[in-house]
């Protein structure tokens, strides 16, 4: 299966990338728009200038948006609980390790690869023999020196920098890159975009702009499933599940491609908008209270907030409808059988047998058995439209065979990520600007015969 095949010119990278920052907004708002801040401005400061070759304007401004991911995720951030003021340049080894995370993260997750190294280092001093040695250290100097500004910004009420910016960060800022800042925000012109707002209109024009291969994209797609994770690894799986259930069905119902399509899409973005649910309410291990079962239905809206103007209405509408049910007992807007989109109807069916299929807080993963016998029973009280759900239940087997097939086009080694970001937590080394040198300096050496 061509996951792009799948997704291409319906979901395109600058969506993808449009969609994971509004996810990421879910999570942290100040994190994020810390975030957008920074790109911003080091979409100004680059502007018509010269970058290393091996460095690109677009990555510059990915590696922007998404240079603190480490702070997001829950795995360096306990339970996902966050401090009010964010310490993002700290040089103690619990900051230092967020960035080491991100660089893996990225390195792994996106078409970034290896220019997200500089991350790694990324508390580090300003060393000028870095910047000559390790190409995307120039990354690392504008990104720093953009995310200085953006913090100061925020700390300090959006009131107008210091004349010398050298005292946001002595010893650590690159001199070039500190003149250039003060010539292309003359009349403070960039700074009072972030402050009344007009920054992000820029700053979405541009990664509108993004043109990526499909290789990169798939890449993109997966980073921005993986967000789920950062909040909860069961909705992560289940999004992965639910799509290939919905795809398999689409197959046996004999859709259109374009319908198969625009289902598959749904399916994977149909639990987006939990990124703005609770951790303990996604993965409570006893009976929700009334207030939490009203947490947990909140997220169909969230999610159409994330996707609006940036897939297709009908998607929007799909993931919007997907808890509707046949007999009007579904939420959000208790619609009946004839009024939810066809294709939400099978999304539903998809949705719900994943639930059962899955492994969650509060229970096991459910055998065939009782799978069939609780959608057959769902079936009779017409919480589901009876051609598809009999299609479920009709080829059960051949459905649940094929999803290994995309389990596979999602799957991310993971576990090095987490390998390399424990072995920086544990270890005595640091993660250095000289063992990076030295380790780029031997793969320049040719090779002995």
């Amino acid at each position: 299966m061509n996951i792009n095949a799948m997704t291409g010119s319906i979901l395109t990278g600058s969506n993808i990338v449009l969609i994971a920052c509004r996810m990421l907004f879910n999570i942290n708002e100040s994190i994020l728009r810390h975030n957008e801040h920074t790109a911003y401005l080091a979409l100004s400061l680059m502007k018509n200038q010269k970058l290393n070759p091996k460095c690109s304007e677009r990555n510059l401004v990915l590696m922007s948006l998404f240079h603190t991911l480490g702070f997001f995720s829950s795995y360096v951030n306990h339970q996902n609980q966050f401090d009010s003021e964010q310490d993002y340049f700290s040089s103690n080894k619990a900051t230092e390790s967020k960035y080491v995370f991100t660089c893996h993260y990225l390195e792994n997750m996106t078409p970034l690869k290896k220019d997200a190294h500089c991350l790694a280092t990324f508390t580090e001093d300003y060393a000028p023999l870095e910047r000559q040695v390790l190409y995307h250290t120039e990354y690392k100097s504008i990104i720093y020196l953009c995310a200085r500004i953006s913090d100061y910004l925020h700390k300090n009420k959006f009131n107008d920098l210091p004349e010398d910016l050298n005292e946001l960060a002595p010893g650590k800022l690159d001199p070039e890159y500190v003149r250039l800042f003060k010539v292309k925000n003359q009349g403070d012109a960039l700074i009072r975009r972030i402050q009344n707002g007009t920054y992000l209109e820029k700053l979405t024009d541009y990664i509108n702009q993004m043109t990526f291969t499909p290789e990169e994209e798939t890449q993109l797609l997966k980073l921005l499933v993986y967000i789920l994770d950062f909040k909860s690894t069961q909705t992560l799986v289940h999004s992965i599940n639910t799509g290939s259930y919905a795809l398999s069905m689409g197959k046996l119902l004999n859709l259109s491609q374009d319908e198969q399509k625009t289902l598959f899409i749904s399916a994977i973005l149909h639990d987006i908008g939990k990124t703005r649910t609770p951790k303990y309410v996604l993965e409570a291990r006893a009976r929700l209270s009334v207030e939490q079962k009203k947490l947990i239905q909140g997220h169909v809206s969230h999610s159409r907030n994330i996707l609006r103007g940036l897939v297709p209405d009908e998607i929007v509408e799909i993931v919007y409808s997907h808890h509707e049910l046949c007999n009007g007992q579904g939420y959000p807007n208790h619609l009946t059988d004839e009024q939810i989109p066809k294709l939400a109807k099978i999304l539903t069916v998809a949705d719900v047998a994943s639930s059962l299929m899955d492994m969650r807080s509060y229970k096991q993963s459910y055998d065939k058995d009782r799978t069939l016998q609780i959608m057959q029973m769902e079936t009779v009280e017409q919480r589901f439209n009876f051609e598809y759900a009999g299609t479920f239940l009709n080829y059960y087997d051949q459905i649940k065979d094929e999803l290994p097939e995309v389990q596979t086009i999602f799957s991310v080694d993971f576990a090095d990520i987490m390998d390399k970001y424990n072995n920086y937590i544990f270890s005595e080394a640091q993660f250095s600007t000289e063992s990076k040198i030295s380790e780029e300096l031997e793969e320049l050496e040719p090779a002995e015969d």
